[in-house]
């Protein structure tokens, strides 16, 4: 029998559940250990919570000998708030499926799905797969070999021929990484013969700087920090794409101020991304950046596959923190892509974005942080963020403040006269 889950198997442990069947009855049936049931059952569970429809939504365990239990402010402002958990969640079989309250019951409720959890499995399976298989101090160590020699106008062969026994992958690997770009303090450029050659037909395959980027990162990691730290300053991330293989937008969304800061990009590598992080440090100052930008939420691109370089500054001190959305749940930073709209106004799909600059881009984005917003009573995203944050950070990044006379939203705003 094979090592993985299959989806009949999963099947089964869904029919199981909803039987009510004890966890080591439904392992007995399928050929697995109880413990590996168990462990797929509270690995792949997923949280149904929507109010119930007539009931008040209070989980606290003193609810019912509370006072204000009907007006509850919740966990984030009540001191005495404790949430209750229930025990079929808490205890085995973890899950709701085949009681007979969850229709009713206002706990926190999971449910296992056999075809959802089936390719969530095999999402992250093909996940692990992907990206360079070395670890961080090990590309450092292979950085110190290869670029040198490579900067001087050796082969790769030649660079790493006296240490070749000592390397941790093997040299295809490595003239596959320089081909990936933006790994090594050598470019591709360096290598005079690679850059005559004619590139080969087909996709181009990005790496992962580092495959378990995710780990303790995951987007269950960022609600329980969050909820930990109500008042952090939560900040979205995402990339806008002009001309395939040309410039792009970093853009950073601040969530509760409704404020965007767009940064352009030379291409889409993890390196271009921590050198602008980089760049902002020094803008704004890292005390400054350390608290606009305490808490980071991105997707699972490989341009943000360097965490630790995002988080740190150049002297190993952490100023924030980067946590990722679920694979395809890019839903999970929906303030960060509908605000991506306000720029597709003025840079259309499609349009190249080679013959920017970054001051224009601070002009797109100071007309766009300019424009009142109905969700918030007509406020404008720029003066939320400078009573959050002042007007010395606002300036700092390149953000200007545009009468609504003013205000334009359409390509014409970037046409030279």
């Amino acid at each position: 029998m094979g090592k993985h889950l299959t989806l009949d198997q999963r099947i089964a442990i869904q029919v199981g559940l909803e039987r009510n069947q004890p966890i080591k009855a439904i392992a007995r049936g399928i050929g697995k250990s109880p413990r590996t049931v168990a462990r797929e059952i509270k690995q792949r569970r997923q949280s149904c919570d929507e109010p119930r429809y007539g009931r008040v939504d209070n989980r606290c365990e003193h609810r019912y000998r509370c006072p204000e239990w009907a007006r509850c402010p919740g966990a984030k402002s009540c001191a005495r708030y404790v949430e209750e958990r229930c025990p079929t969640v808490r205890n085995a079989p973890f899950v709701c499926n085949g009681c007979a309250k969850q229709n009713k019951c206002i706990l926190a409720r999971f449910v296992y799905n056999a075809k959802k959890a089936d390719k969530t499995y095999r999402d992250t399976l093909r996940e692990k797969r992907e990206g360079a298989n070395i670890e961080e101090e090990e590309l450092a160590w292979l950085d110190q070999i290869v670029s040198p020699g490579v900067i001087k106008g050796q082969s790769i062969h030649n660079a790493v021929l006296k240490q070749r026994m000592r390397l941790p992958v093997s040299e295809r690997t490595i003239y596959r990484y320089f081909k990936t770009g933006g790994m090594f303090t050598a470019l591709r450029a360096n290598q005079r013969r690679a850059c005559s050659l004619k590139p080969r037909q087909g996709k181009r395959r990005e790496h992962k700087l580092d495959t378990k980027c995710r780990e303790g990162r995951t987007y269950g990691d960022y609600r329980a920090y969050t909820a930990e730290h109500s008042l952090a300053s939560i900040v979205q991330m995402d990339l806008v794409i002009g001309r395939i293989g040309g410039k792009c937008l970093l853009t950073l969304h601040f969530v509760r101020p409704c404020f965007q800061i767009a940064r352009l990009l030379p291409d889409k590598t993890a390196q271009s991304v921590i050198d602008e992080i980089k760049r902002i440090v020094r803008l704004v100052g890292r005390h400054a950046f350390a608290k606009i930008l305490e808490v980071i939420l991105t997707d699972n691109g490989t341009e943000f596959s360097d965490p630790s370089k995002i988080e740190k500054d150049e002297q190993g001190r952490t100023l924030c923190r980067v946590f990722y959305c679920d694979p395809y749940n890019t839903n999970q930073k929906a303030q960060c892509e509908r605000n991506h709209e306000y720029i597709r106004m003025v840079l259309p799909k499609g349009t190249s974005f080679d013959g920017l600059t970054q001051a224009d881009v601070d002009k797109v984005m100071s007309h766009v942080n300019s424009y009142a917003r109905p969700k918030m009573d007509d406020a404008r995203p720029v003066d939320e963020f400078e009573k959050l944050f002042g007007e010395r950070t606002r300036l700092a990044l390149g953000i200007r403040k545009i009468d609504a006379s003013e205000i334009m939203l359409r390509p014409e705003l970037l046409k030279r006269p």
